[in-house]
């Protein structure tokens, strides 16, 4: 009886502790921006476009990949990061941009934001 006791309250916990990971797990969906560029060169440029990203509202991160010509953007939990300002930024720092995608979708133009 003491076994079959542990066993009911072992499995009772750890499925308490798996409905509880989920909940959190829903919890922290974030919706990340992608800019693809065209002059992204080196890291001097990578490290650039980061530091003028990162001064927009709601940001939490940014990631450059040089080879790729990508910065991926992490909005700050339960926020959002303009997309508009995210273009406009990339433009200001002189980067050709070739698309962003956002959650509303992939976008080629400014004027589709």
């Amino acid at each position: 009886m003491t076994t079959r006791r542990k066993f009911l309250t072992s499995s009772a916990v750890g499925l308490a502790g798996l409905m509880t990971a989920t909940t959190f797990a829903q919890q922290q969906t974030v919706t990340l921006t992608s800019l693809y560029v065209s002059n992204m060169h080196c890291e001097g440029c990578a490290k650039r476009l980061r530091t003028k990203l990162y001064k927009l509202p709601n940001v939490l991160k940014v990631t450059t990949n040089v080879k790729s010509g990508t910065a991926i953007i992490t909005p700050s939990s339960g926020k959002e990061v303009s997309s508009k300002s995210v273009w406009t930024t990339a433009e200001t720092e002189k980067f050709k941009v070739v698309k962003l995608a956002d959650k509303k979708g992939t976008h080629t133009s400014k004027q589709t934001l």
